[in-house]
């Protein structure tokens, strides 16, 4: 069995994150991004709206995936290693300007 090596692990996790988060920012800035209140707790939520009306809150689950052949035994290099931090942070930032389009033409279908 090979050995494992968290130290090293949790500083190429940290540094993949902060990759995938600022391709994401240059995607979908930070100052375009709606006002955020967390759900703690449960899984159901829903919101009033300005004319009284109580609406349910439906989150949807997004994903990414970038895959790496490792048939060759050989791992990643610096620069792919970069690329697929960069190729998912592209990925969410386009998904969020989706599920902003999307947002905003309801609200316009609506009035």
């Amino acid at each position: 069995m090979l050995p494992t090596f968290p130290i090293a692990q949790k500083i190429l996790d940290a540094a993949y994150m902060k990759r995938i988060l600022a391709a994401k920012t240059k995607v979908f800035p930070h100052e375009v991004h709606p006002p955020v209140r967390p759900i703690i707790e449960g899984k159901h939520s829903d919101f009033q709206r300005e004319d009284r009306q109580v609406r349910p809150l439906e989150p949807k689950r997004h994903s990414v995936e970038a895959t790496f052949d490792t048939k060759d035994g050989k791992g990643m290099t610096r620069d792919v290693f970069e690329s697929k931090a960069r190729e998912l942070g592209e990925g969410f930032g386009k998904q969020m300007w989706e599920m902003m389009f999307e947002a905003v033409e309801e609200a316009v279908a609506e009035t």
